[in-house]
C-alpha cells in the first residue's frame, strides 16, 4: 500500500484531485486509517477495509523476530522505590488487527508473556514481565542480535536485568545503579 502511494507520488498523481483522492483512499486502510480531519477534508472518500492478517504455518525466522523487535519492541524498567521493587518489561504494542501476529511471536518464544487487548485504544500488546522468561528471551539476542540503535537500549536493559537477577536492587547501591542505568535507557531511539 505504501509502495502504491510512492508510485502515485513519483508519477505526480498527487498533483491532481483524483490522484490525491486515490492516495487518501489507500491511506484509509493503512495503520489507523484516516484521521477525523482527513475525513472532513475528503468527505467523498470511501474508507477501505484493511485486509485481515492471517498467519501461515511457517515458523518465524529468528532474524526476522529480532528485526521486528528492533522496529516495534520496547525495553522498559519500572521502579517502585518504596519496596525496592524493580520490574523489567519487554513489550510490543500494535494495532488490534495485528493480534494474530503477536500471538505468533509469543508462540515463537514458547508461550512466554501475555497478549493483552485494549479495546479503548484499539491496540494489542505482547508483554513479558516474568524474570526467567525475560532472561530466556534476552539470550535469543546473543545468537540473533539487534542491529540498530535499539541494541544500545537492549544492552542497558540487559545490564539492569542482570542486576535484578542477582538481587542487587535490594541494596541501596544496586538500586542507585539501576536508577542511573534506567535514566540512560531509551535515550537511543
Amino acid at each position: 500500500m505504501w509502495k502504491e502511494c510512492v508510485n502515485l507520488i513519483n508519477n505526480k498523481k498527487d498533483k491532481t484531485k483524483e490522484g490525491l483522492e486515490q492516495i487518501v483512499t489507500i491511506k484509509s486502510k493503512v495503520n489507523l486509517g484516516l484521521s477525523n480531519l482527513l475525513k472532513i477534508e475528503f468527505p467523498n472518500i470511501k474508507c477501505l477495509e484493511r485486509p485481515v492478517y492471517l498467519p501461515n504455518n511457517e515458523p518465524l525466522n529468528p532474524d526476522w523476530v529480532s528485526g521486528f523487535i528492533e522496529g516495534d519492541g520496547s525495553f522498559h524498567i519500572y521502579i517502585r522505590p518504596i519496596k525496592n521493587n524493580v520490574t523489567a518489561v519487554l513489550s510490543i504494542c500494535l494495532n488490534i488487527r495485528e493480534k494474530l501476529l503477536l500471538i505468533k511471536i509469543q508462540d515463537f518464544f514458547h508461550g512466554m508473556g501475555g497478549v493483552y487487548i485494549s479495546k479503548s485504544r484499539s491496540v494489542v500488546e505482547w508483554k513479558v514481565t516474568k524474570l526467567s522468561h525475560l532472561v530466556t528471551i534476552a539470550s535469543h539476542f546473543n545468537s540473533y542480535p539487534l542491529m540498530g540503535l535499539k541494541s544500545y537500549n537492549f544492552f542497558i536493559w540487559r545490564e539492569i536485568l542482570s542486576l535484578i537477577e542477582t538481587k542487587a536492587h535490594l541494596t541501596s547501591e544496586g538500586l542507585d545503579k539501576i536508577k542511573y542505568l534506567n535514566n540512560e535507557l531509551n535515550k537511543w531511539d
